[in-house]
C-alpha cells in the first residue's frame, strides 16, 4: 500500500472510471487531509477507454474524474 494526498495525484484509484465497485483498492488514512492509501498493484478496467484494457491504480489519464468526495 502507498499514500496519496486524492485531490493532487490523479490516480485511477481514486477515479470514477476506474472499474473498483468495492473501492477494494483504496483505504482512508487521514481523510480530513485528503491522504489515503492505495494498493499500486491492483489492476482493474477503465470504463470509458475502448476494449476494457487492464489499467494500475497507479496509473493516470487526463479524463480523471474524483470519486472521493
Amino acid at each position: 500500500m502507498r499514500r496519496a494526498s486524492v485531490k493532487n495525484c490523479k490516480l485511477c484509484a481514486f477515479c470514477t472510471h476506474w472499474y473498483d465497485p468495492g473501492n477494494s483498492a483504496i483505504e482512508p488514512l487521514n481523510p480530513g487531509l485528503n491522504l489515503w492509501n492505495y494498493d499500486e498493484k491492483a489492476k482493474s478496467f477503465c470504463t470509458i477507454r475502448p476494449g476494457k484494457i487492464q489499467r494500475l491504480a497507479s496509473q493516470s489519464c487526463s479524463q480523471w474524474v474524483c470519486k472521493i468526495t
